[in-house]
């Protein structure tokens, strides 16, 4: 897909300091995106985790100082301005893969926000607090314990999840998992859209 060969490639630091510069964030902030699936029996509310213990979290297991961007899906945006003062509302920002590419770590539900990030092959903690419920009604294309990323359905798990989080094992099972799937992606995809565009023009 076009959209990730930024994610791949990673050859924009401007985009970074971009995104930063647009939250009004010091160079050296750490940044984690919170981008939550849309289920339509939840308010903005129903997502939240504890935001200062994630962030003493983060810190001790990765270090430095961490803001929360949080990303909601487009039809909680006026509910999302809000938000508890911990988090940054990101919901506004118009490109998502800008958001993704700035940022640290992710976290997220069931979005499909996890595939393109993965190509950064950066943390990704998913926090899934209504896993049953969802699964009954909506359902997965594979099942969700068989993805390389840690599950967590309460804050506490989420917490151990970080501060437990092994980078060897994450980064084997990111690559094993884009093996099994057929991944294609190469950081190209722009230039050979383009060059199809061109050759039956």
């Amino acid at each position: 897909m076009p959209r990730n060969d930024l994610l791949i490639n990673g050859q924009r630091s401007d985009i970074r300091k971009k995104v930063l510069e647009h939250f009004q964030l010091p160079e050296d902030q750490h940044l984690l995106i919170y981008a939550p699936t849309y289920r339509e029996n939840k308010a903005v509310a129903d997502y939240s985790f504890d935001t200062s213990a994630v962030k003493q979290a983060l810190s001790q297991r990765f270090g430095g100082n961490w803001s929360i961007l949080f990303r909601c899906h487009y039809y909680l945006v006026e509910e999302a301005r809000n938000l508890n003062s911990d988090y940054i509302n990101a919901s506004d920002y118009p490109d998502m893969q800008e958001l993704l590419y700035a940022s640290d770590i992710l976290i997220t539900d069931y979005s499909s926000s996890i595939w393109d990030f993965s190509f950064t092959k950066r943390p990704c903690f998913l926090y899934a607090t209504d896993l049953d419920d969802y699964e009954i009604s909506q359902g997965f294309y594979t099942d969700i314990h068989t993805w390389p990323f840690p599950l967590a359905e309460n804050n506490q798990e989420l917490l151990d999840n970080i501060l437990c989080f092994d980078q060897n094992l994450y980064l084997h099972a990111i690559q094993k998992h884009h093996q099994d799937l057929h991944s294609f992606e190469h950081g190209t995809a722009c230039q050979q859209v383009l060059n199809y565009i061109k050759k039956t023009s």
